[in-house]
């Protein structure tokens, strides 16, 4: 026979099980919300209007071993505006993250899931007029503005030249690629940061690849892990821990490695 303490433990346990399934059932009740940009090999739709993408695959794999699923928003969201609906609980991921101080305010941070790093472009013939060792030497050069993109990160050091008002002055912010590139070929600007994959594949969609743009040789500045950001507002912290076991799966099972090599092609 149980004893009155050994059923009231037993029934315990039960119940703090139930809660667990009940509150893993409740985070993925409705598809999870994702804002996102055109931003090949990441993220883009194909003629369909089906999402695609290195970024998509790796994190709906990841959620699905979770027991979740996405659904993505039917337009486009600068990032900025996907920072601040994930902030008010409008959104409840956002990929291709880098893991800041200030974001962590208001998003849990899964573990990385790819690496990031971006680079100078500038019009074809106009490297030579720049000759850069690092970027922060823009600020002693007869360089004209810098465009970078509105909320992202660029990294700690780019953060320590913006500290600089010579070189901060040479900045300007840009909301959108084609906003950036059109600056560029108008010569509003002398240079634009850009992600040093879906930087080149964006360049080729438009067909200045090497006939109007082209990158700069200075080295690629590293930015760092690449995260995905749940929403603190409508996601719990253990719903990021199931993402992670997720992803440590598909690592495993070599999943993981095939969509990778899927998007080096």
């Amino acid at each position: 026979m149980f004893s009155g303490k050994k059923i009231a433990k037993a029934a315990a346990l039960l119940g703090i099980g139930f809660m667990a399934s009940l509150a893993q059932a409740e985070d993925c009740l409705q598809p999870l919300k994702l804002g996102w940009e055109p931003s090949a090999p990441y993220l883009y739709l194909d003629s369909q209007q089906q999402m695609h993408g290195l970024d998509y695959e790796i994190v709906a794999a990841a959620l699905s071993q979770a027991g979740c699923s996405i659904d993505y928003l039917p337009y486009e969201a600068p990032w900025k505006r996907q920072l601040l609906w994930l902030k008010q609980g409008l959104l409840d991921l956002a990929v291709g993250a880098s893991k800041t101080a200030e974001r962590e305010q208001y998003a849990w941070f899964s573990q990385p899931y790819r690496h990031e790093a971006v680079a100078l472009f500038v019009r074809r013939g106009d490297a030579p007029k720049y000759p850069l060792n690092v970027l922060a030497e823009i600020a002693q050069l007869p360089f004209g503005k810098l465009g970078i993109y509105r909320g992202s990160y660029y990294g700690e050091d780019f953060i320590k030249w913006m500290a600089v008002p010579a070189f901060s002055a040479k900045t300007f912010e840009i909301g959108a690629d084609k906003q950036g590139l059109e600056m560029l070929l108008k010569g509003r600007i002398d240079g634009l940061i850009l992600d040093s994959v879906s930087g080149v594949e964006f360049l080729r969609q438009e067909g200045v690849w090497g006939t109007q743009v082209e990158r700069h040789p200075l080295p690629m500045i590293q930015t760092g892990n690449i995260h995905v950001m749940f929403s603190k507002q409508t996601t719990a912290a253990q719903l990021v821990e199931r993402f992670n076991q997720g992803l440590l799966q598909l690592q495993r099972s070599g999943a993981y490695a095939a969509i990778m090599h899927k998007y080096a092609q």
